[in-house]
């Protein structure tokens, strides 16, 4: 009996995922992140600037065997950078947004994480903010 209650959970937890990945996505996907040295170290310069790793990700496809090596080799990529490679693939349309200048390293968390509050940007369905389990 201890076996049947135990595997029960487990099966309702990978049911919950099922139809959260079921639900058709939203035509906007959103990130949000700060930019703490500036906005062309975040997106250039940076060693995981969002460009290099948009490169990296792109680079992996086309030279990876297989799946589990294209996943071993992005996983340090955000989703968001997994995605802003599929929009280049796809040709799908996409911008960046600066939404406003903070004075110090506090007030860019408080930012940041009110706007994702904000914008529900960890609901999988539009957001890109996802955290890893």
């Amino acid at each position: 009996m201890s076996h049947t209650s135990e595997a029960a959970p487990k099966r309702t937890l990978l049911k919950d995922r099922a139809l959260c990945f079921r639900q058709k996505p939203a035509s906007v996907q959103i990130y949000i992140g700060k930019a703490g040295n500036g906005l062309v170290r975040r997106w250039l310069r940076d060693r995981w600037a969002h460009c290099l790793a948009v490169r990296d990700v792109l680079e992996a496809k086309d030279r990876c065997r297989d799946f589990e090596e294209m996943v071993t080799r992005c996983k340090d990529a955000k989703l968001a950078d997994c995605y802003l490679a599929l929009a280049l693939l796809w040709g799908f349309d996409t911008a960046l947004f600066v939404v406003r200048e903070c004075s110090g390293a506090t007030e860019l968390k408080t930012t940041e994480s009110d706007l994702i509050r904000i914008h529900d940007a960890t609901n999988m369905r539009h957001g890109l903010n996802c955290r890893r389990e």
